[in-house]
């Protein structure tokens, strides 16, 4: 068993929660499209491209070539501490620790990296650890009801 991190701002924290998986910013741009309610014909003749084309684009746009794959991915750190800066923005956020296994692909579990790119999303059943920013911590409470189900042990960074 081994715990991996996953960083993120308090906007993200409640979408995490609300799809019961950490999603990778491809599949987040696609649902989010998605949520428009428009047919697949509807949506092409109003954006010239379709849901997954637009979805592709939106999400890849921040990276360089060589770095699209990242867009396709779940990022998770091996250590508690290369998360922390994905929590510790403005409004501050949280880190979850969730637990793998067998789940990880062995060729992941080789590789000796400080983040790991996982190429689906990550469910939240193995939740274990929460660690909530400073800046973060007026919405506890709140942060607490969207897990509960979880049963997750809370820590502040």
């Amino acid at each position: 068993m081994q715990t991996l991190y996953h960083g993120t701002g308090l906007e993200t924290i409640f979408a995490i929660a609300r799809a019961g998986a950490i999603l990778s910013p491809l599949e987040r741009k696609t649902e989010r499209l998605k949520s428009f309610n428009r047919s697949p014909e509807e949506f092409k003749k109003i954006f010239g491209k379709n849901i997954e084309e637009l979805a592709f684009i939106m999400a890849t746009s921040p990276y360089q070539e060589r770095q699209l794959m990242r867009a396709q991915t779940v990022s998770m750190a091996r250590v508690l501490h290369h998360a922390i800066g994905y929590a510790d923005s403005n409004q501050g956020g949280a880190v979850l620790g969730i637990e793998f296994d067998d789940v990880l692909p062995k060729e992941l579990n080789a590789i000796e990296r400080i983040v790991i790119f996982i190429p689906k999303k990550v469910v939240l059943t193995r939740l274990k650890e929460i660690h909530i920013s400073p800046e973060a911590k007026n919405y506890e409470q709140l942060i607490r009801e969207a897990y509960a189900k979880y049963n997750p042990n809370y820590f502040y960074l």
